[in-house]
């Protein structure tokens, strides 16, 4: 049902005074600490409130609201309506780097993968035309989800804690770092430095778990992720040959900090993508099993 009370045409009103009323509502929603996911709806429902305008939702067209709708979107972006993530990683294709959001989930549900990736319909066509690319997209988007179910935790996966928890959880926080900046396209030093201290963190989390000290991981691991890497091979079973070579390839992470090297963004982008591989191998250690299995049997 849709109308007007008090005596206020609603139609009569230009979008320069609606656009006036959603700034103000808006201002308010946020002093009042609603979250930016919820304010884009709610904007509308108390403009049309103030307006003594009501309505119902999914019952019959309403056009004014229409309209309010329309007239947020000068104000919120698509991302900032969007469900809050437990993680943001990456996905690479042709050169192009997109962002992959593992949202919170209440409950049981069936997910599509590439539907939390910010790729548009026919970016994410040309992944699925060329299976060889789509293997390795999908296997990007599955380390993501590894990491951040973990985090969550979700899906069952065992809660860490303790020295465990926090080394696991800045691994990922410098990722995250890394991938925003590398998502922006911006050629950053910082996103480099980023991924390198997130594959120390992680690989430092997994001796913690062998029951390792701080005092023994700084004398025999420091900045060396190689050395001992036998005490964890057994951690990562099938994925320790990958995460071994990958380390292989990391640049040093106190060269990269302190030294006057230039990368450009393509290979940071690279880079970022190997230090997620190593965190999410890491990740799937605490649980024995990873989402790249679990979509599998969806599809």
């Amino acid at each position: 049902m849709a109308g007007v009370r008090g005596g206020v045409g609603v139609s009569d009103l230009s979008d320069n005074d609606l656009l006036l009323m959603i700034d103000e509502e808006d201002r308010q929603l946020h002093l009042q600490g609603v979250h930016l996911s919820a304010r884009q709806f709610d904007c509308v429902v108390e403009v049309c409130r103030r307006l003594g305008h009501t309505f119902s939702i999914g019952v019959v067209r309403d056009p004014f609201v229409e309209r309010l709708q329309v007239l947020t979107r000068n104000f919120f972006r698509p991302k900032d309506g969007g469900a809050p993530s437990i993680f943001i990683g990456l996905m690479t294709h042709l050169g192009f780097s997109y962002q992959v959001h593992v949202p919170i989930i209440f409950g049981s549900c069936s997910v599509e993968p590439f539907n939390h990736t910010d790729a548009t319909e026919w970016q994410l066509r040309r992944i699925y035309r060329v299976p060889s690319e789509f293997d390795v997209c999908f296997k990007q988007v599955c380390d993501v989800w590894d990491i951040g179910t973990q985090l969550g935790p979700l899906d069952g996966k065992v809660h860490l804690d303790g020295r465990v928890a926090e080394l696991f959880n800045l691994a990922t926080f410098h990722l995250t770092a890394a991938v925003a900046t590398v998502s922006q396209r911006t050629a950053s030093r910082g996103a480099a430095q980023s991924a390198l201290i997130s594959s120390e963190l992680a690989i430092k989390a997994l001796h913690a778990a062998n029951g390792r000290s701080d005092k023994w991981i700084k004398t025999h691991i420091s900045h060396d992720l190689v050395k001992n890497f036998s005490d964890i091979r057994h951690n990562l079973g099938k994925d320790s040959e990958m995460v071994l070579n990958n380390l292989e390839v990391l640049p040093p992470l106190v060269s990269e900090r302190y030294g006057n090297i230039e990368i450009e963004a393509l290979k940071i982008a690279e880079l970022v993508v190997v230090a997620q591989q190593i965190l999410a191998a890491v990740a799937r250690s605490f649980c024995g099993y990873g989402y790249r299995q679990k979509f599998e049997m969806t599809r």
